[in-house]
Parts: C-alpha cells; sequence; structure tokens
C-alpha cells in the first residue's frame, strides 16, 4: 500500500504544472477545463473549449505526430499519465497542447 500511495503522490505532483495551465487558460475561448465526474485517480479528462469532434481528433493526431499520445473520450482528452511519466512528458505535453489550441481556427 506504500507504493501505490508514494506512485499517487508522485503522479499528483507531476501533473500540477498542467492543472496550473489549465487553470491560466480555462476562461480563454481556445482554452480547456477539466471534466467533471468520478474517474480513477490517475486519469484527466481535459475539455478543450468551442472545438467540434472532429477539431479534437485533428488535434490528438496533431499532438499524436509531436509523440505525445492522449485519447478523444466523451468530448474531451483523457489524460492518463503513469509511474513512469517525467516533468518533461509533462512539459512536452503543454507545449504540445499550446500548439494545437492554436490550430484549426
Amino acid at each position: 500500500l506504500g507504493d501505490l500511495n508514494q506512485a499517487q503522490d508522485t503522479l499528483k505532483r507531476l501533473m500540477q504544472p498542467l492543472m496550473a495551465w489549465v487553470t491560466e487558460n480555462e476562461n480563454e475561448t481556445s482554452g480547456y477545463s477539466i471534466a467533471p465526474g468520478p474517474r480513477a485517480h490517475h486519469l484527466i479528462g481535459l475539455v478543450p473549449n468551442n472545438r467540434t469532434p472532429e477539431e479534437m481528433l485533428q488535434m490528438a493526431k496533431t499532438l499524436e505526430d509531436m509523440g505525445i499520445y492522449i485519447a478523444v473520450r466523451c468530448g474531451g482528452f483523457r489524460i492518463a499519465p503513469y509511474v513512469t511519466t517525467t516533468k518533461e512528458d509533462v512539459e512536452k505535453l503543454i507545449e504540445g497542447l499550446n500548439v494545437v489550441s492554436g490550430q484549426l481556427r
């Protein structure tokens, strides 16, 4: 149980920059919000504002081309960090989200 708690704490710390980025950008038309609802502690539902499902699929494809893998689920992106996720991975995700936030408009 100790290892599980440690892994959960590590993931929470790693995701703090992403959560701060979402908070800073959530009021913008091209921003994001966190999807409400119950989910596993390590999953984040990130909802792009004012995007069609087709645009979201294109955004996910662009991120994939950048080596960033996320899933499109129920009107949002599912971010699923794992114990191997690094600070650099989170920074790369934020950079990629900044890129795709400006596209298609």
